[in-house]
């Protein structure tokens, strides 16, 4: 074997290690930026349920213990916040995605026929040392984005899907473009920051306490100049 061959062969064992993938104990033992170190490092279909399940682990522990994963059965987003007052409660998708080497984050498998209210994004940016952004944006902003955000289908055609009211959506998010912008301006987090995610959760539950059900976001200024550096 030559020397070329055997280094290749070497970094191909090296994406394998057992040793990379995530363990229960990670998610007390690790906090979020650790995490998501060790998270890429594992398969690329493997590190989105576990990034989801860190997050839901977090907040569960830092902010309401009323947080919990929605099972797939229950065809509702990812993550369900209640109040004592409140049990039906408030659902979130959760997505997460890491720098593609044309610079734009995925959006995968959107499911617009399920009752959530807000997306949780965790964007990583693997060109600055794999920090990260949190975004809550409201469903239906996403949603309805207009040009901002071009939505298309998960699989197949436009043509092929219609009449099925349940065909995935995907969006894709160019860094420093419009699709950017958008997110940017609609954030409802004071900034991208995980302790922001953590007040916002904490507001939801005492507006699921209350009778207002309506979630005023903080007033941010955005300096275009400054997009790229909110981490």
């Amino acid at each position: 074997m030559d020397e070329l061959t055997e280094k290749l062969l070497l970094e191909a064992k090296r994406t394998y290690d057992p040793s990379r993938l995530i363990n229960d104990l990670d998610y007390s033992n690790l906090n979020m930026y650790q995490f998501i170190l060790k998270a890429v490092l594992s398969d690329s279909q493997y590190y989105g349920k576990t990034l989801q399940k860190k997050i839901i682990f977090d907040l569960c522990r830092d902010t309401i213990d009323t947080i919990r994963s929605v099972p797939d059965k229950e065809d509702c987003g990812d993550m369900c916040l209640t109040n004592q007052t409140n049990s039906h409660g408030e659902y979130y998708e959760i997505k997460c995605s890491v720098l593609s080497s044309t610079d734009t984050w995925a959006i995968t498998n959107i499911r617009p026929w399920q009752d959530y209210k807000f997306f949780i994004l965790l964007f990583i940016d693997r060109s600055k040392d794999f920090k990260y952004r949190f975004f809550v944006i409201d469903k239906q902003t996403l949603l309805n984005s207009g040009g901002s955000i071009g939505l298309h289908f998960q699989n197949n055609t436009a043509e092929s899907n219609v009449g099925n009211d349940r065909a995935g959506k995907r969006a894709t998010i160019s860094r420093g473009k419009s699709s950017e912008t958008y997110l940017l301006k609609h954030n409802l987090l004071e900034d991208n920051s995980y302790e922001s995610l953590c007040k916002f959760m904490f507001e939801r539950h005492e507006v699921l306490g209350s009778n207002d059900s309506e979630y005023v976001p903080p007033k941010r200024v955005i300096h275009v100049g400054d997009q790229l550096d909110l981490f």
